[in-house]
């Protein structure tokens, strides 16, 4: 409420305005605005947004240009993981006053599962990787199935070891035409275990082109954040409702925990119920696979970022006035791109370059080393000179102790040198 009160005093042209309580309530009765909680939080978008976006076309577009001159067609795939929580219904009636309010129910009213999904352009959902969230980390199912493949670790996240063996199940299992020599495309988010370097080689190696969206980016390019998993979740939630009113029929104090095989299978009849039509939308909605012709450019994401100059840009690009990335746009390329580079990487640098730096260290340290000679031969000649000025004042008659300090360069060293 401040911050909109201290808005309008900002914004007012009128002179003594103080936007008070009352001016509050009936602005917000003229405008029919009401008090919401937050149902999402955003990520933030960063300075540089539009920028990312331009290059991931700029890649995006130059590549299927590439592919469609050298007469092969591209399928393109997605892969997201999408969090399910199921939480029980805690509110129930009781008289006014009451400081207690106790009901039978299982010890975990609420369960976390991550499910990891793969469409294709062509409208086709692949069996899905599941993971329950428990105390022992293992694979569920032996090996994989011709609907899911089941996982269980601590928190039910993806790991690089998983996301691994579920792009080689599912590669194992792909089908597509091998005569037409077509090229595959992921699509994935920056989540860590996509960038990983097991990953990364495993799809250089199944020669699988790689795309990976763009921070913040996620809501408006990825098809399944746009178009699949809020739809998705919601046949779940309505499976889990319609079970649990049926188990509450007979008992309605007490609350029950599906099993895990339950969940399964709800995930299951969900993932069947999508619509194909909807899956190809979605991705001429993100712009992958939209005509090169231009034609379809007006199906691309509304909410996005400065669209006109966006897709004015995209044209530029299928009708060949960008055809390289500029040294700008590199630079942002590079940043945006810094944390993929993990430490197996990082060894990879060119050797002859670990050679240089090998041999400039070495030289530091060797001259280093003839300075610290230098200095000592310094420091013995010094304390020759010392123990001749302290032999003649002895000579004459004077003690140690006597010889003023100026006369002595280094008088602490030589005298420990002549105790010695």
């Amino acid at each position: 409420m401040n911050d909109i009160k201290q808005q309008a005093i900002k914004l007012s042209k009128t002179p003594g305005f103080k936007a008070s309580n009352g001016w509050f309530d009936k602005f917000i009765k003229r405008w029919n605005i009401t008090r919401h909680t937050p149902t999402h939080i955003i990520q933030n978008i960063c300075d540089n947004t539009f920028e990312q976006i331009k290059i991931f076309f700029n890649q995006l577009v130059q590549y299927r240009l590439k592919i469609q001159s050298e007469g092969k067609e591209i399928v393109f795939f997605n892969l997201d993981e999408t969090t399910l929580q199921i939480s029980f219904d805690r509110k129930t009636y009781d008289q006014k006053g009451s400081k207690e309010i106790l009901i039978q129910g299982t010890k975990q009213l609420k369960e976390r599962i991550t499910i990891l999904l793969m469409i294709n352009g062509s409208g086709i959902y692949f069996p899905p990787l599941i993971i329950f969230k428990g105390s022992k980390n293992r694979k569920v199912e032996n090996s994989y199935q011709s609907k899911y493949l089941l996982f269980q670790n601590d928190n039910a996240w993806v790991t690089e070891e998983i996301y691994t063996i579920y792009l080689k199940s599912v590669l194992k299992n792909l089908k597509y035409d091998k005569s037409k020599k077509n090229s595959i495309c992921i699509f994935h988010d920056r989540c860590s275990a996509h960038l990983k370097h097991s990953v990364r080689q495993l799809l250089k190696e199944n020669q699988i082109k790689e795309f990976i969206i763009p921070s913040g980016c996620t809501s408006l390019l990825q098809v399944l954040d746009v178009s699949e998993n809020k739809g998705f979740k919601d046949l779940i939630h309505f499976e889990f409702d319609g079970w649990q009113k049926e188990k509450q029929a007979s008992d309605s104090t007490q609350l029950y925990q599906p099993t895990k095989i339950k969940y399964v299978n709800w995930i299951l009849s969900s993932l069947e119920s999508i619509d194909p039509d909807s899956i190809k939308k979605g991705f001429k909605i993100c712009g992958v696979n939209t005509q090169l012709d231009s034609s379809e450019n007006d199906m691309i994401n509304k909410k996005l970022i400065n669209r006109d100059l966006l897709i004015q840009h995209i044209e530029d690009i299928q009708k060949g006035i960008i055809q390289d990335i500029d040294d700008h746009d590199m630079e942002i390329l590079k940043l945006e791109n810094t944390d993929i580079v993990d430490s197996y990487e990082i060894g990879q640098i060119n050797q002859s370059l670990l050679q240089e730096l090998e041999d400039e260290q070495n030289l530091e340290d060797l001259e280093v080393e003839v300075e610290q000679e230098r200095l000592e031969e310094d420091n013995l000649i010094n304390c020759k000179r010392q123990s001749l000025l302290i032999s003649e004042c002895t000579s004459e008659g004077e003690e140690i102790e006597d010889i003023p300090l100026k006369k002595l360069k280094n008088g602490n060293l030589l005298i420990k040198i002549l105790i010695s």
